[in-house]
């Protein structure tokens, strides 16, 4: 997040086996731009046109979504494609699955 913070051109931070409890947030963002989970393997494609960078713990080699890296820290990688995001309500935005939660 700490490097995704320099960078104005992001528009939706995509969360892949990686919890958002971890990733520091917006605390570490300083961007007002969402962030999406991607609960599942099979939620991964569909979702993708709706972020532009995805943070995932370990490596991510599909390459027919356009995602390049962008580097790893600790297993933790980072991942950015060119363009803008399409986000959708039925998305699992962190925010709205808090609330959701209760929390």
């Amino acid at each position: 997040m700490d490097r995704l913070s320099q960078d104005s051109s992001v528009c939706v931070v995509g969360l892949y086996k990686f919890s958002w409890i971890y990733s520091g947030g917006y605390s570490h963002l300083h961007h007002n731009v969402l962030m999406v989970l991607i609960l599942r393997d099979a939620e991964l494609e569909d979702q993708a046109p709706s972020f532009n960078a995805l943070v995932t713990d370990g490596t991510f080699t599909d390459q027919k979504m356009g995602f390049k890296s962008a580097g790893c820290w600790n297993g933790v990688c980072l991942y950015r494609r060119a363009g803008s995001c399409i986000v959708s309500s039925k998305y699992n935005e962190v925010n709205k699955v808090l609330r959701e939660a209760g929390k």
